[in-house]
């Protein structure tokens, strides 16, 4: 099993080198000239991450930036509108808190055949379709 450290590095480098985005801090959050990526790392048996709200709220405060959401699901990159996906995801009222880590959002993705959803662990009856990407679709998205 790959340690917690790890994991978080998993396609950082295609991020950072080859799209050229910087890491916030040592957050999710990648940023590039007005475009932000609200990047989570998958890769545990269980196929969930979660979205901290302190991250969201940065995306929030910030209207100036395209945001989207780029998921490192093990070697691939499924991708979505963040505004889009925040709308239909993340209600106000279905986050979990945890003294260590403050609100958050648990989402798990679920792969039917080719294709890819995921669902809010507090309300798993929405499913919000994601598409895969390849590196050089999401060179040409975020450029």
């Amino acid at each position: 099993m790959t340690s917690k450290l790890n994991t978080r590095l998993v396609n950082k480098d295609i991020l950072e080198n080859r799209l050229g985005f910087k890491q916030h801090s040592r957050s999710i959050i990648f940023l590039k000239n007005s475009s932000l990526v609200l990047s989570p790392s998958v890769q545990n048996q269980y196929n969930w991450f979660d979205i901290r709200k302190p991250n969201l709220d940065f995306y929030l405060d910030t209207p100036s930036y395209k945001g989207t959401l780029v998921i490192r699901f093990f070697d691939k990159f499924l991708i979505a509108s963040l505004d889009d996906f925040v709308k239909k995801m993340m209600p106000t009222d279905k986050f979990v808190f945890h003294k260590s880590i403050g609100p958050h959002w648990k989402f798990r993705i679920k792969k039917t055949g080719r294709s890819y959803s995921i669902y809010n662990q507090q309300n798993s009856s929405i499913l919000y379709p994601i598409e895969e990407y390849s590196v050089e679709a999401l060179e040409k998205l975020v450029n």
